[in-house]
C-alpha cells in the first residue's frame, strides 16, 4: 500500500513539474512573441516618423522661419512666385499670384500680380518690374533667393496692405506640381520619389505637409465656379481702394474683426506713410483703427502697447504681419506718452526698422 500511495505521489509530482515545464515554455514564446511585434511595432512607428520628418524637410524650405500651421484658418493668404531657374543669372519672376482663401463662404480668391508694371521696389531701388526682385537682390547679397523672396514680399505688401501667410516659391522645372493645385487640389505624389527630389531642389516654401494638404483638400471640396481670377491693376489709381474693399468683405468676420478692439497705429520713423500703410494692413484682416498719427518721438524699434490678457489673436496677429517682437503692457509703458496708450485697446507704433516696409 504505502509503495502504491508512494507511486502515485510520484506520479503527482512529475505530472505537476511537466505542466509546469510546459507553462514557462509557454510564457517564454508568449514573451518572445511579444518582444517580436514590439519590434516591428517600433520599428514600423520610427519608419512612419522619419518618412513623415523627410517629407516635412523635403516640403518646408530651409529659408523659412515661420511654421505657423494655417489648416485651421477660415481666413489666410498664400503667395506663389515662378521663376526660372535658382541658379539663373538672372533669376527671373515669371510668374506670381495672391491666392486667398475664405473658408467661411468656401471661396477662393486667386489674384494675378502684374510683374512688368514698374513700382516701387522695397529696398530703395527706385521703380522696377517685380520680375526683377531677385535679380537685384544678387547685386547685394549671395542670399539672393531668401533676400529676393523678402524684397518681392515686402513690396508685394505696400501695394496691396495684406501679408501672405504662407508662401511656395517654385522653378519652372517643378510648375508640373502646381498648375492643378490652386484650382482643382490636385495634390503631388509624395510617395514618388522623383516628385521629393523635385521638391527638394526646386522648390521653397513655409508651408508644411498638413497646410499642403489641408488646402488641397479645400480646394477639391469646391466647385469650379467658388474659384475667382482677379488681377491687381496698378494702373488703375483708384486699385488700392477696389482690392481693400474686397479684401474687408472676405475679412467682415475674423477673430480681429470679432475681437472689436481699437487699435491705434502711430508712425515713430522718419519717412511718411507707414501710419497709413498700417492702418491699411490692420483694417484688410477685419481690425477696428480708432487712430493714425505721428509719434511724439522718433523711436529705432517697433513695439506694440497693450493691457490686454496673453494671449490674445488680435495682437498676435498684429505681431506677425509687422514682424514686431516687442509687446509691452501700459503700466511698463509710462514712458511712452501718447495719448492714444489711454484711448486704445492696442497701440502699434512703427519705427526706424519698419522703413523697409515702404522704401
Amino acid at each position: 500500500m504505502s509503495v502504491f500511495f508512494s507511486y502515485a505521489i510520484s506520479r503527482f509530482v512529475m505530472k505537476k513539474r511537466t505542466a509546469q515545464r510546459r507553462k514557462s515554455k509557454k510564457n517564454h514564446l508568449y514573451k518572445y512573441l511579444l518582444g517580436i511585434i514590439l519590434f516591428f511595432v517600433s520599428i514600423i512607428f520610427l519608419g512612419v516618423y522619419s518618412l513623415n520628418k523627410y517629407f516635412n524637410q523635403s516640403f518646408v524650405s530651409a529659408y523659412s522661419d515661420d511654421f505657423t500651421p494655417v489648416a485651421e484658418d477660415s481666413f489666410f493668404s498664400v503667395l506663389y512666385i515662378q521663376v526660372n531657374d535658382f541658379d539663373s543669372d538672372p533669376v527671373l519672376v515669371q510668374k506670381a499670384h495672391l491666392s486667398v482663401f475664405d473658408r467661411s463662404t468656401k471661396k477662393i480668391f486667386i489674384y494675378n500680380i502684374p510683374l512688368e508694371y514698374k513700382v516701387n521696389i522695397i529696398g530703395k531701388y527706385g521703380k522696377e518690374s517685380l520680375s526683377k526682385c531677385f535679380a537685384l537682390a544678387s547685386l547685394e547679397s549671395e542670399d539672393y533667393i531668401s533676400r529676393g523672396l523678402s524684397m518681392f514680399e515686402n513690396t508685394l505688401f505696400a501695394i496691396t496692405a495684406l501679408r501672405p501667410d504662407k508662401y511656395i516659391l517654385a522653378e519652372n522645372e517643378a510648375s508640373d506640381l502646381f498648375d492643378q493645385y490652386w484650382n482643382k487640389g490636385k495634390l503631388v505624389n509624395l510617395w514618388n520619389i522623383g516628385n521629393i527630389s523635385l521638391i527638394r531642389n526646386s522648390v521653397r516654401t513655409n508651408m508644411s505637409i498638413k497646410d499642403y494638404s489641408s488646402v488641397g483638400k479645400f480646394v477639391e471640396s469646391l466647385p469650379e465656379d467658388r474659384v475667382i481670377y482677379k488681377n491687381i491693376d496698378l494702373k488703375d489709381p483708384d486699385y488700392a481702394d477696389k482690392f481693400d474693399e474686397e479684401i474687408r468683405d472676405i475679412t467682415f468676420e475674423t477673430y480681429m474683426s470679432a475681437g472689436g478692439k481699437s487699435i491705434s497705429i502711430l508712425n515713430a520713423a522718419e519717412q511718411p506713410g507707414l501710419a497709413n500703410l498700417g492702418a491699411r494692413a490692420v483694417r484688410n484682416l477685419g481690425g477696428r483703427v480708432v487712430a493714425i498719427n505721428n509719434a511724439q518721438d522718433v523711436y529705432n524699434e517697433s513695439l506694440i502697447i497693450t493691457d490686454l490678457p496673453s494671449p490674445d489673436t488680435t495682437i498676435s496677429l498684429i505681431s506677425k504681419v509687422f514682424d514686431i517682437k516687442n509687446i509691452l503692457n501700459k503700466k511698463s509703458a509710462s514712458l511712452y506718452s501718447q495719448s492714444e496708450v489711454d484711448r486704445s485697446d492696442i497701440v502699434v507704433i512703427i519705427g526706424i526698422d519698419k522703413e523697409n516696409y515702404l522704401y
